[in-house]
């Protein structure tokens, strides 16, 4: 399980780790190797698989927003997962 924390420690989005690895592949894809996007991939690659996005300045805050509705609506998250 990975968690991103949206607003405060009291609203969480989880997910399973495989699905947000995949989701951060899809972004940083679009959107390139930004500076926050490289922090959130490290968190996760250092093993604490959670990210406080509300502590990011609003303007990236938002531009992760829109691209998870991105990768929503691509689908995207159909391809690639691992399969029970």
């Amino acid at each position: 399980m990975a968690v991103f924390a949206v607003r405060d420690e009291e609203n969480i989005w989880g997910a399973s780790a495989a699905l947000i690895r995949h989701l951060l592949n899809y972004i940083i894809g679009e959107a390139g190797h930004r500076p926050y996007l490289l922090q959130v991939q490290n968190m996760f690659d250092w093993g604490y698989n959670s990210f406080c996005l509300f502590k990011l300045p609003k303007a990236e805050f938002l531009e992760f927003a829109e691209r998870v509705d991105m990768y929503r609506k691509s689908g995207s998250y159909l391809d690639g997962l691992p399969t029970i």
